[in-house]
């Protein structure tokens, strides 16, 4: 059945397969027609199956139409692409389940089916294992589950995650008696439970429950696997767990369960994982549980447990997360020792000081003391301590002194996170050796430097956090071809940086021009354990956040840089944030920013920036937060998309702005209306229509005049008219000369 199935899944190159029934004509590709053959070689047809009554009559073995040297599109119950020739579809409707007669495994999990599970699938009486997880669509009648489970007897292992089941009755699960293993996590189902009294392995994680976890368990005594994760029951810890003396894994996160952890746990001498986080629970942890002899993964996070941390007896600890409740004291010295731990998390508590002995903890992979009372100096062990280390994470606490010069070469280091202590000195040019650096978070310290330009050969850097520091100086061109390749979230923000834009960098900043399909997925930075976040700015706001693999932002602001914006910056189109606020800009607004069509934030405040707002700006459709307050900006505002959304502090102090959403209106000069095509009007300001009318009327005066003189044969009054004027301008001219040539004698 196992190479049924990879056959199956290798015709799957679509990623829909529909159960219907439909031919084509296309010529499919020959190495499907290959994979159907030899499918079809792998069982036998039970005609007797094909005859039954749930299939009628006319039922008959589709597979009879398969034959070597034809279409493969032509076949029974084949569907293929009209337009490709590949096949997305196969319909084995009666026959599809009956002639599996002997099969004991299915595995259609993840296969992208929709619709509803067909009802011939409770024919395969001697299914051991069945899987249909999919998080989609798919659904099962209970009509179709009751049969199921009326003749699935032997049935061991159901798999049903992300199927939806809410209409099936819990009864239909007691003729389920042989069941091992059950996953109906996210299938909403009712909050009762059969007596499984055989079950070993029960997920019911992310559906509906509620209220207080029942007794249900006390029969339940052979479960090794639990997990009631993400639902909404509440109330007091499970009182029946002390029955289940062979549980190995129990996952109750994201509950609203309350109260003391219950001493009886310590009787499951077999747990290997406890995950209670994200509850209600309160009180000290007890001693016992850092003594349980199989324990691997213990994660209590974000409860309000408080009290001191006792001291750890469990050697095969691998990972501990005590991150986010009341914690405080000091931090025993046994859990350094703990040969096989490597994930520690004790973030947000009120832990400290640091102690010396973190340096024998040679296989650490992610550290976060981060959030504490953590005192005194970084221990000079930080950057070499660890062959394995990727996360140090410092931030919010009193650490002070200098950064270690320890660094050494081919270290694994990712993420480094120092933020907000009271670090200060130049940074260590070790740095440099971290070549796997993904994240740099040394803001809101008192480090006094110029700018670390030796940075920008860090291949993997992405994230350079350097906010509110007593950086300074100018930040001078590059002499490397391409500085900080990855490099998308900048913030150099609060400090004393001086002199022009830093042109070298912005016209590189390669991971900043594209916005490719796959960045815009929503996926996090960092380890599938652990997220990777920062402290900085989002829209005017200051927080700790996760950082998004779409996030890109780039924060020069509260400095001192001088002269205009860099018209290339509206090459950096995938660009979310751009902050270049108190400074001593000047010149224009370039239209080109226009094309940061993802734009979401715009603060170009307090600066010396003159001129119009370009009219290119409104074609930024997710813009948010529009900051372009106390410049010299003229003219008039630009109206239309988000333009229309923005309040007057998004314009004030700029006296020479006039429109909505000020209340200074414009003048006609200021704001001159779109010209109709019947009122065009020259540079001049002249009204064409009355030109034309004037040349018109000059026009017919003059044919008159030309007529009149023709047929009179020179009339006199005319003459005398003309020759009248002329003599007048002869004598004029006579004595004028005459003036001037007695001045110059």
């Amino acid at each position: 059945m196992y190479r049924i199935l990879c056959f199956l899944f290798f015709l799957s190159y679509s990623p829909v397969i529909c159960f219907s029934l439909s031919n084509s004509t296309k010529l499919c590709p020959h190495h499907q027609n290959v994979a159907l053959l030899r499918l079809k070689q792998l069982f036998s047809i039970d005609v007797s199956a094909s005859s039954s009554d749930d299939c009628n009559l006319a039922s008959f073995a589709k597979t009879d139409t398969w034959k070597e040297g034809t279409n493969c599109c032509s076949w029974d119950g084949v569907t293929c692409n009209r337009v490709t020739g590949l096949i997305i579809g196969l319909d084995l409707s009666c026959t599809k389940f009956g002639q599996f007669r002997r099969m004991t495994h299915l595995n259609l999990s993840f296969s992208g089916f929709s619709g509803v599970i067909a009802p011939e699938i409770s024919h395969l009486s001697n299914l051991v294992s069945l899987d249909l997880s999919i998080y989609s669509g798919l659904g099962l009648e209970t009509s179709s589950f009751i049969a199921l489970a009326r003749n699935l007897t032997k049935l061991q292992k159901l798999h049903l995650r992300g199927i939806n089941v809410s209409s099936i009755l819990p009864i239909s699960l007691l003729n389920l008696s042989s069941l091992r293993s059950m996953d109906l996590s996210s299938c909403s189902i009712p909050s009762v439970l059969g007596n499984l009294t055989q079950i070993t392995h029960l997920d019911l994680s992310r559906n509906q429950f509620d209220g207080e976890i029942s007794n249900v368990f006390n029969k339940i005594r052979k479960l090794i696997v639990l997990d009631l994760s993400s639902n909404s029951f509440r109330g007091q810890f499970i009182a029946s767990l002390d029955n289940l003396t062979e549980l190995s894994f129990l996952d109750l996160s994201n509950n609203n369960l309350e109260g003391i952890i219950p001493s009886h746990v310590k009787e499951l001498s077999s747990l290997s994982d406890i995950h209670l986080s994200n509850n209600l629970l309160n009180g000290t942890i007890p001693s016992w549980l850092f003594s349980l002899p199989s324990l691997i993964r213990l994660d209590l996070s974000h409860n309000k447990l408080n009290g001191h941390i006792d001291e750890f007896q469990s050697p095969s600890l691998e990972s501990i997360d005590l991150s986010s409740n009341e914690l405080d004291g000091p931090v025993p010295s046994s859990i350094f020792e703990l040969v096989n731990l490597t994930y520690l998390q004790l973030s947000s508590n009120n832990l400290g000081p640091l102690p010396s002995l973190i340096c024998e903890m040679s296989y650490i992979s992610v550290l976060d003391f981060s959030n504490n009372n953590l005192s005194g100096l970084i221990p000079q062990c930080l950057g070499n301590f660890s062959e394995s280390l990727s996360v140090l994470d410092l931030r919010m606490n009193q650490l002070h002194g200098n950064i270690p010069e320890t660094f050494s070469k081919g270290n694994f280091i990712r993420n480094l996170g120092f933020n907000g202590n009271q670090l200060e000195g130049p940074l260590p040019r070790s740095l440099i050796n971290c070549r796997r650096l993904q994240v740099l978070d040394l803001g809101n310290n008192r480090i006094n430097d110029t700018f670390p330009y030796w940075l920008e050969t860090l291949p993997e850097l992405q994230v350079l956090i350097l906010r509110s520091n007593r950086f300074h100086g100018h930040i001078s061109g590059s002499n490397f071809q391409f500085p900080f390749p990855k490099l998308r979230i900048m913030d150099l923000s609060r400090n004393d940086f001086s002199g022009s834009l830093p042109e070298m960098y912005l016209k590189n900043f390669k991971a900043m021009m594209n916005v490719t399909e796959d960045k815009m997925k929503l996926k996090y930075m960092g380890e599938y354990y652990y997220r990777d976040s920062i402290m900085g700015t989002i829209k005017g706001f200051d927080f700790e956040f996760v950082i998004l693999s779409t996030f890109t932002t780039i924060d020069l602001s509260s400095n001192r840089f001088q002269g205009e914006i860099l018209d290339f910056i509206g090459s950096l189109s995938s660009l979310r944030e751009l902050n270049l606020s108190h400074n001593n800009l000047t010149g224009h607004i370039p239209s080109s920013l226009g094309n940061l069509m993802v734009l979401e934030s715009l603060d170009l405040s307090s600066n010396k920036l003159s001129g119009r707002i370009p009219r290119e700006l409104t074609s930024l459709t997710f813009l948010e937060v529009l900051n372009l307050s106390k410049n010299h900006l003229t003219g008039v505002i630009p109206r239309g998309n988000q333009f229309d959304t923005f309040a007057n502090n998004s314009y004030s102090g700029n006296i020479g702005l006039c429109g909505l959403p000020l209340s200074k209106k414009c003048v006609v000069d200021e704001a001159p209306q779109p010209p109709k095509e019947e009122e065009v009007e020259s540079d001049t300001g002249f009204d064409w229509k009355v030109i034309l009318m004037g040349y018109g009327c000059g026009l017919v005066v003059g044919l008159f005049m030309g007529c009149l003189v023709f047929l009179t044969r020179k009339p006199k009054w005319f003459v005398t008219m003309i020759e009248g004027d002329r003599h007048k301008k002869v004598r004029r001219s006579t004595r004028s000369t005459r003036r001037h040539g007695a001045r110059r004698s």
